[in-house]
């Protein structure tokens, strides 16, 4: 798991109030899934114009460019970047679907 999706988890609980413990097990959750590392290159021209037109940065317009390309939805809990996704036309999945139900 990369080191800003990490920091996602970090920002929501210092600053949004999400508890420690959830936040551990979303991580928890999230590494138990397979990833693959993609090459950014032909991102880039998709990525730059994403992030020009929603105000975002380029590290976040690039994971947008990612779900248009690989035509799958975009889980974020970045509200900006959720926001750039959807006027990107791609499709949200909400990081509480990995949680457990209580």
């Amino acid at each position: 798991m990369s080191a800003g999706v990490r920091q996602c988890f970090v920002e929501r609980v210092r600053f949004q109030g999400l508890p420690q413990a959830q936040a551990e097990q979303m991580v928890h959750e999230l590494l138990a899934l397979s990833f693959q590392i993609m090459p950014i290159r032909h991102l880039l021209p998709s990525a730059l114009q994403i992030g020009l037109s929603s105000q975002l940065a380029l590290y976040d317009s690039l994971y947008i460019a990612l779900a248009l390309n690989l035509n799958c939805p975009l889980i974020t809990v970045d509200d900006r970047q959720a926001k750039g996704a959807i006027a990107s036309g791609v499709t949200l999945k909400p990081i509480t679907d990995f949680s457990p139900t209580k």
